[in-house]
C-alpha cells in the first residue's frame, strides 16, 4: 500500500538549466498535505553510471515506514553526464557535481533547508557540498 501523502506515481521530470548552459533533469516526490514546511526537504544524489531513477524504490519505502504520516518533498537530481541530463566535452570532475548538488540546492529548492543523501559519486559529492 501507498501513503496518501505523496503521489505513488513516478513524477514527471522536470529540468533545470545549471549554470545558465547544460541541462539537467531531477526527479521531484510532493510533500505530503499537511507536511511541516519548515521540515528539510530530501535532496538525494546517484552514484556512478546511474540514475535519479535508482531513488525510486527508497522513496516508496520510507512513504510506507512513515506510516501516514505526511512526509516533506523529495528530490532525486541526475548528476550532468548522467541519467537525463546533458553530457557536455567537459571533463567531469568531483567539484563539478559538488558546485551543481549545491546551485541545484539554492536555484531550484530555493535555499530551504535538506538532508543530503547520496552514494558512491553522489556521496562524496554530498560531502563536499555540504
Amino acid at each position: 500500500p501507498t501513503s496518501p501523502h505523496i503521489s505513488p506515481h513516478l513524477p514527471i521530470s522536470p529540468i533545470s538549466r545549471w549554470g545558465g548552459q547544460y541541462l539537467t533533469r531531477y526527479l521531484r516526490w510532493e510533500g505530503g498535505e499537511g507536511h511541516d514546511p519548515e521540515a528539510p526537504c530530501l535532496l538525494l544524489v546517484h552514484g556512478f553510471a546511474a540514475s535519479a531513477e535508482q531513488w525510486q524504490r527508497l522513496v516508496h519505502q520510507l512513504r510506507a515506514q512513515a506510516g501516514g504520516e505526511p512526509l516533506p518533498p523529495v528530490y532525486a537530481l541526475d548528476l550532468l553526464g548522467f541519467g537525463m541530463s546533458e553530457k557536455p566535452g567537459l571533463s567531469y570532475t568531483q567539484y563539478v557535481w559538488e558546485a551543481q548538488v549545491v546551485d541545484f540546492a539554492r536555484e531550484v529548492m530555493g535555499g530551504r533547508p535538506l538532508v543530503l543523501c547520496g552514494n558512491s559519486i553522489g556521496g562524496g559529492g554530498r560531502a563536499g557540498a555540504a
